[in-house]
């Protein structure tokens, strides 16, 4: 019986970089909630996805977030420009972190 690959915990340099790439919400608190919301939701449907289109959905969907209007639990929101490219630099440190977790397991 196969089990699922596990997801270890965030690598310190993923949160940096993701939370590098948030820079424009510039409120601290409310940017650490959108980090946590990506790295809890929006990474591991990325790393978790079985084929292209699931990826590319995962990817939209953080896409929509980034960009979606102000909400009183969301009080913020992205220009579609800073959003693109906030997405291009998370899928580089995400596809960095996949091939660091794919060379682990041919190690093992």
């Amino acid at each position: 019986m196969e089990s699922e690959p596990v997801i270890p915990d965030s690598p310190d340099w993923l949160i940096l970089e993701i939370d590098e790439s948030l820079s424009e919400i510039t409120d601290p608190s409310v940017r650490a909630h959108a980090l946590g919301r990506i790295i809890t939701q929006y990474v591991p449907a990325v790393l978790k996805a079985s084929d292209q289109n699931s990826i590319n959905r995962a990817w939209g969907a953080l896409f929509h977030y980034l960009i979606a209007r102000p909400t009183k639990r969301k009080l913020w929101a992205m220009s579609e420009y800073q959003a693109i490219s906030a997405v291009d630099k998370i899928k580089g440190s995400v596809e960095r972190l996949s091939s660091i977790l794919k060379s682990n397991i041919h190690k093992k």
